[in-house]
């Protein structure tokens, strides 16, 4: 029997987060949901709401993003650009080897979280809003990740997408 994988999602309270952690609940992860303080309400709202839309979830509130990364497997960074190295900097020491996916509203390829993140998988996702409100994730230049994270991360980014 495979192990259950878990996922940090930092910004879990943020629209794109809380979307993000709906759709990730119905999939068999173990959930560590994480936001900056000023948002410890939304963040048990979003905990509450899906513990009781799923009894079986698997999933705990995190209040210190060192600590959410460093028990994921894998790292959902859904947070606002201009905090991204506010953040980085928080889990720097315990990311090694870890799949850090980064999703933004900007498609980039940029090597700067890579630079800062020498030993952690960035994968780069772009989130798209569609006119009926949805949003579409899709990975920004696949052919650029060994095989193993790009199954991954399409495996997270398809669930992410229903």
């Amino acid at each position: 029997m495979a192990c259950t994988r878990s996922l940090a999602i930092i910004g879990a309270a943020s629209v794109w987060g809380s979307n993000i952690s709906r759709a990730l609940a119905a999939a068999n992860y173990r959930l560590l949901l994480m936001d900056e303080a000023s948002f410890h309400q939304e963040l048990l709202l979003l905990f509450n709401a899906l513990m009781q839309s799923n009894i079986s979830l698997n999933a705990d509130l995190i209040t210190c993003s060192k600590e959410a990364s460093w028990e994921a497997d894998i790292i959902l960074l859904v947070v606002d650009a201009r905090k991204e190295k506010d953040w980085i900097g928080k889990m720097k020491e315990v990311v090694t080897q870890k799949i850090i996916i980064n999703i933004s509203a900007e498609e980039k390829m940029d090597n700067e979280l890579q630079q800062l993140l020498p030993y952690a998988k960035i994968v780069q996702v772009v989130a798209e809003e569609k006119a009926d409100g949805n949003l579409v994730f899709k990975i920004v230049q696949p052919e650029t990740y060994d095989q193993e994270v790009l199954n991954t991360a399409t495996h997270l980014v398809t669930q992410m997408n229903v």
